[in-house]
Formats: structure tokens, sequence, C-alpha cells
């Protein structure tokens, strides 16, 4: 039996169309406006970060990137104020709604690290060794 192989030059052209379509397929009005938010964080623009990936947040939280703005909803106020109530209360969310999306752990660890900037140290390494899975 004679086995047919694709030419080189066929094999490469066919990734080069699967590499495109999922670039293509990446690039969606969802994940661009989540980018958003990104782009405000590392501007420095802390408030307009927090609120930008709250509004994500609430708008698109059924999608993939949901718990992801919740937690960086958090990460904008904790970047303000090491000790903010309103990034503890992200963190606690996404720590208890965030497990499918792989982000729990991150969550109670930065939640950890909130109390322990509060001054709750007892709170803060229950949190902590939660967070590690101890």
């Amino acid at each position: 039996m004679r086995v047919m192989k694709a030419p080189p030059l066929l094999i490469l052209i066919l990734a080069v169309v699967a590499v495109a379509g999922a670039t293509e397929r990446s690039r969606t009005p969802v994940l661009d406006r989540f980018r958003l938010g990104t782009a405000l964080l590392e501007s420095g623009r802390l408030e307009a970060a927090r609120e930008d990936y709250r509004r994500f947040a609430k708008e698109f939280g059924k999608s993939p990137w949901g718990p992801d703005a919740e937690l960086m909803s958090g990460e904008a106020e904790f970047r303000r104020d090491a000790a903010s109530p309103r990034a503890l209360e992200a963190f606690r969310r996404v720590a208890t709604r965030g497990a499918e999306a792989g982000l729990a752990e991150s969550a109670r660890l930065r939640a950890a690290e909130t109390l322990y900037n509060q001054g709750r140290y007892a709170e803060a390494l229950e949190a902590f060794q939660a967070g590690q899975g101890t």
C-alpha cells in the first residue's frame, strides 16, 4: 500500500492558515474590551482601571474573562491602597467563584496580603495557608 505524503510547502501553507484563523478568532470585541482595563492599569490610571474592570465583570461576567476582570478590579484597587477593603472584597469574591478559571488560589493569596496590610495578621495567616492548600 502506498501512502501519499503531503508536500512540505502544502503543510507549511496549512499551518499558516490555521494560525491566522486562530489569531483572528482570539480577537473579539469582548477581549478587546478587557484589554482596555489592562491598558489603564499599565498606564497607572488605577481608579479608571478598577472601574473599567468592575463594569466589564458586570457586563461580561459569563465570558471566560469575567473572573479575570473581577480579580484585576481588586488588583487595581490594591495597587492604589494595599489595605483597601474594596480590594479584599474583590479578592474574596474571586476566591469563592473563580475556581473554574484557575484564579481562586491567586485571589486567596492576594486577600491574605491585603489582610496583612490591614494588620489582621491571624486572618492573613489563615488566608495564606488556605491559598497554599495547607
